[in-house]
């Protein structure tokens, strides 16, 4: 990925948070962990971005 652009970073825990919440295919709690993670890297890169404010 490239370490300057969120989308990747706001996908990819999107995607932890739809296959636990929804699809059930990952753990909940380590989902939401991956999920989290990604999203404070992406909110280092753009602090001012809402869609990474509304999933946090």
């Amino acid at each position: 990925m490239d370490s300057t652009y969120i989308d990747p970073y706001i996908g990819l825990a999107d995607t932890y948070i739809m296959g636990s919440l929804v699809w059930g295919v990952f753990n909940e709690w380590e989902a939401w962990k991956n999920a989290w993670g990604l999203l404070h890297m992406a909110r280092k890169l753009d602090s001012l971005n809402e869609q990474i404010e509304a999933q946090l």
